[in-house]
């Protein structure tokens, strides 16, 4: 009989790296809404919201949340995979692109 992976998405989809020292790479935030594993995320004055397809992303979301609870995101020196990463529905990839490059500028680089 075969073995039925039902766990779903995990934090070792979306990361490839992250700095080992005092978790570094990691900040955490208030959720503005509801958050998936893997979300560009834009954080400003302490609160998480997901980036639109025309949006400027500074951090990845490495565990769900519902709106108000405390998010925790990779905000600086990591690598993520691109196939672990949730774009917004209907981004081009024009705009994939440049959320990309947005998140590389904060250190969060992307890769295949």
């Amino acid at each position: 009989m075969p073995v039925i992976d039902t766990l779903g998405k995990r934090q070792s989809d979306v990361i490839r790296y992250e700095e080992p020292t005092a978790l570094y790479s990691r900040d955490t935030a208030t959720a503005g809404s509801a958050i998936a594993l893997g979300q560009m995320l834009t954080i400003a004055n302490g609160t998480a919201t997901v980036t639109p397809a025309a949006g400027t992303p500074n951090a990845v979301a490495i565990y769900d949340a519902a709106n108000g609870e405390k998010v925790t995101v990779l905000a600086r020196h990591a690598i993520v995979n691109e196939s672990g990463l949730v774009y917004p529905v209907g981004a081009t990839a024009e705009q994939k692109n440049a959320m990309n490059a947005a998140i590389a500028e904060v250190g969060i680089l992307v890769r295949v």
